[in-house]
């Protein structure tokens, strides 16, 4: 990450000195733990692969509920990328493509989807303990499910093209301290 970025020629010398700090010991838990999310670099790859095929088809399918919430569920099987209880990208993650997996069920349902399971979309209607002002009719309650639709499947191009630009990468190592190689 440190050396792509500040001597993007590296590969070419014969010899690069890198400083390994004395805190990135082992036994320990935390780095333990870091190594096997580094490990688990190459099966997210290939998943992105197929992330980002996922993405691309969805991207055609905003209308088509059914063939999208297919491709959701598929996005969610995807272990490495969505699996991953201890990663809290992936929680996060999950979350949101699990919030458009259930607007797809709710928009083939056909009903009016309650404030109960807007909220649960992640809709925030009203400030809490009130009612929405004004209410929100058939039509806007329909929109939410579809936008909730899009941003999910918006979240899945951001995550593919995150995942493979180095420049992003480093500034999130740099800032984070969280990386994935």
């Amino acid at each position: 990450m440190v050396l792509n970025h500040e001597k993007p020629n590296w590969r070419s010398q014969e010899y690069v000195r890198i400083h390994i700090p004395l805190a990135n010991r082992l036994p320990d838990a935390e780095n333990y733990a870091r190594l096997r999310h580094i490990a688990g670099h190459p099966s997210r790859a290939a998943e992105m692969g197929q992330l980002s095929r996922i993405a691309h088809e969805a991207e055609y399918r905003l209308e088509d509920h059914a063939g999208l919430r297919q491709l959701l569920a598929d996005a969610l099987r995807l272990e490495s990328i969505y699996g991953n209880e201890a990663w809290e990208w992936s929680r996060d993650q999950r979350r949101i493509v699990e919030s458009g997996l259930r607007a797809c069920e709710l928009a083939l349902e056909g009903g009016v989807p309650s404030d109960e399971e807007l909220q649960q979309l992640g809709w925030e209607l009203a400030p809490p303990g009130k009612k929405p002002n004004p209410p929100l009719d058939e039509q806007r309650r329909r929109s939410l499910l579809t936008q909730t639709v899009q941003q999910c499947v918006g979240l899945l191009k951001t995550t593919v093209s995150i995942y493979f630009d180095d420049s992003i990468a480093h500034d999130h190592w740099m800032i984070e301290g969280e990386h994935d190689f």
